[in-house]
């Protein structure tokens, strides 16, 4: 029997998991960013866990209107086996509640499995951020309109 994934809101003791899966999905990490989402927006922040362990992540706020994602990261030993899907599901859901009408992230142009798995749910790019990232990658803008 294959195990079961919760999503849930983020609570302040899953703080150390995400930051540990965060430094082991990027380049560039920012913990302290989890902090500043979940005391303006705690909505914003969901985990996925199984067999009582943080496997993965996706945080977002409310911008402008529409909801931005900021990041999602699944940890390493977790990947394939649909936990972004089912968080990128969730954030979405949330959005929907909350009436907003379009979801946009930016994503480095080299990352091809991440842009499948937005373009699975709908983003489309919209357009190119020139030296987006601070090694100079650029960034693709993806946005879906969220009905």
């Amino acid at each position: 029997m294959a195990p079961t994934i919760k999503i849930r809101r983020f609570q302040s003791l899953d703080f150390g998991q995400i930051v540990e899966i965060e430094k082991l999905s990027f380049r560039e990490s920012n913990p302290v960013l989890f902090l500043r989402i979940y005391e303006n927006y705690p909505d914003g922040i969901l985990v996925a866990e199984m067999n009582a362990l943080i496997v993965g992540y996706i945080v977002f706020m409310e911008m402008g209107g529409a909801g931005r994602i900021l990041s999602i990261a699944v940890h390493p030993s977790y990947r394939r086996m649909g936990i972004g899907s089912l968080l990128l599901k969730k954030a979405i859901e949330v959005m929907m509640r909350k009436g907003l009408k379009h979801a946009i992230l930016e994503v480095r142009k080299s990352n091809s499995v991440a842009q499948r798995l937005y373009k699975k749910f709908g983003f489309e790019i919209v357009g190119e951020i020139p030296k987006y990232y601070k090694d100079g990658e650029d960034a693709l803008l993806m946005e879906k309109v969220i009905v």
